[in-house]
């Protein structure tokens, strides 16, 4: 589990599914066997992967632990902020011209 952690903070989330697929692929089958396809959990990987990885982590069977929604909600924000913080990082790419005090 520390190997997981060290590698979601050095490499980002998405490293971290991988390499946790990789080592346990029965945690994320029995995650996800309610979705009848792959594209949910792609589409989820692609675009909420801190949102995925607690999904994992809360839903091991694919139902979601007593608790497990409040920690979904935190990470769900951990993904918005992220695009948002990237978003107000390259707003000088957009043509917004920067504010002047």
């Amino acid at each position: 589990m520390f190997c997981l952690l060290a590698i979601m903070v050095f490499l980002g989330p998405r490293a971290g599914i991988l390499f946790w697929y990789l080592v346990d692929p029965f945690r994320w089958q029995h995650a996800f066997h309610n979705f009848n396809t792959f594209i949910v959990p792609l589409a989820a990987i692609l675009f909420l992967p801190w949102t995925t990885l607690m999904f994992v982590i809360v839903a091991p069977n694919g139902t979601i632990q007593p608790g497990g929604i409040f920690w979904i909600a935190i990470f769900f924000v951990f993904d918005l902020l992220s695009y948002g913080s990237s978003g107000y990082t390259n707003r000088d790419r957009f043509g917004v011209p920067p504010t002047t005090v």
